[in-house]
């Protein structure tokens, strides 16, 4: 006679939903029957819970109350210094902090005797989330590089025919994610195919540890079930891929044995657009657990404010050996005193990309490139859409950087 689990969410998803276990027992129930629930991350115990059957002698233990905020999507490398969206230094690098292992434990209590571990499962969570709409465990095996008409980018950007499409300039940073664990990816390599005016060239990079990646497994490090792969014009020229006159290129999963595309390629598109002012880009943490970009036509300083806690002090020096007291002296003081800079944030948008931007409103992070990659706050009651007959839409916000200023 025993506990166990006839309820699980799936083996891969975001933290941030309902990730619900069932569990009942062929033991017969008393009053001081519980269930014994012990929760493991990555190995470690981080939770113990004593559950009461419900009326209908079963018990429903929700993991993701318990693990949303413990995960959340990196922004830096694996390895290196800065951001991960200027991360230059390889193909690509593995998680931080974005995906561990989850080990659901359960046993009885009768009153008198604890017995532990009669059945478990083990879930990898990221730090992506679903809605409520979705239903209780929606799938995620889309993402799951299996095939080539799986989404598999962990992007909120949607599939357009054969490719999930993107802009960029020359000057755009950024890195796409994807799942790399064995049982889920049979993804062994990266192929990058540059088109010029004289045609295409294709690079196969090879996911193992000499490129920054973790080889395909199935064991630990959990880290490496997540790969940043280097996407943008900046970081996929730095790693060593040629674009030289480029007009588009593609990034995509393969079987590099078999050269198979086992998931849809990215494909960034040169983007030609003359701006009045410098553009700006804008990353943010989408709901898929990776991390999105768009390219703002400019950047207008809003407004820099500052708080502080003035006092009054008398003029004159107390406690020298002379008493000196000047007329330009000052009577007003601060204990303290900082300073908030905001943008507002301007661009021209189709309904494609409109769609993707609900996924920015709702964003726990986000970063804007001004000179350097800072961490910024969207402040979503000014987001505002202004839509023209052709389909385009003029988006407007503004965003304040979520780092005090010194004065």
């Amino acid at each position: 006679m025993a506990a166990s689990i006839f309820q699980e969410p799936n083996t891969y998803v975001p933290a941030n939903q309902r990730l619900i276990f069932g569990i009942d027992t062929s033991t017969t129930i008393t009053t001081a029957f519980r269930f014994v629930v012990v929760v493991k991350e990555n190995g470690t115990q981080i939770g113990k819970y004593y559950l009461s059957p419900n009326p209908e002698d079963v018990a429903f233990f929700d993991l993701g109350e318990l693990t949303r905020k413990r995960l959340e999507v990196d922004n830096r490398p694996y390895s290196g210094g800065g951001t991960l969206f200027e991360y230059q230094s390889n193909y690509f690098t593995r998680s931080l902090g974005n995906v561990a292992s989850y080990t659901v434990e359960v046993g009885e209590w009768d009153g008198t005797t604890e017995t532990t571990n009669q059945d478990n499962r083990t879930v990898y969570l990221i730090g992506g989330r679903e809605q409520l709409s979705a239903g209780l465990h929606p799938g995620f095996s889309d993402y799951y590089a299996t095939a080539i008409t799986k989404k598999v980018w962990l992007t909120d950007y949607p599939v357009t025919g054969s490719y999930i499409e993107l802009t960029a300039q020359d000057q755009t940073e950024g890195f796409a994610a994807l799942i790399t664990r064995s049982t889920v990816s049979n993804a062994t390599a990266i192929s990058y195919a540059v088109t010029t005016s004289s045609g295409t060239t294709t690079t196969t990079v090879t996911l193992n540890t000499t490129n920054g990646a973790q080889l395909p497994t199935a064991t630990s490090p959990v880290n490496g079930f997540i790969t940043y792969v280097a996407l943008m014009p900046v970081n996929v020229a730095a790693a060593g891929i040629s674009l030289t006159g480029w007009t588009s290129y593609t990034v995509q999963p393969i079987i590099e044995a078999t050269l198979t595309p086992v998931g849809r390629a990215l494909r960034v598109t040169k983007d030609c657009k003359t701006y009045k002012t410098d553009p700006v880009e804008l990353a943010w943490a989408n709901s898929k657990g990776g991390w999105d970009y768009a390219t703002f036509e400019g950047k207008l300083l809003t407004t820099v404010t500052t708080q502080n806690k003035p006092y009054k002090k008398a003029l004159g020096t107390w406690g020298g050996s002379v008493f000196e007291s000047y007329s330009f002296d000052s009577e007003t003081a601060y204990f303290h005193k900082d300073g908030e800079e905001a943008y507002q944030l301007t661009g021209r948008f189709t309904e494609t990309e409109l769609e993707v931007f609900k996924n920015l409103v709702l964003a726990k992070k986000a970063f804007i490139k001004l000179g350097q990659w800072l961490p910024v706050l969207i402040d979503t009651a000014s987001y505002q859409v202004r839509t023209d007959n052709l389909q385009i839409a003029e988006v407007v916000f503004n965003v304040k950087l979520a780092q005090t200023l010194r004065v």
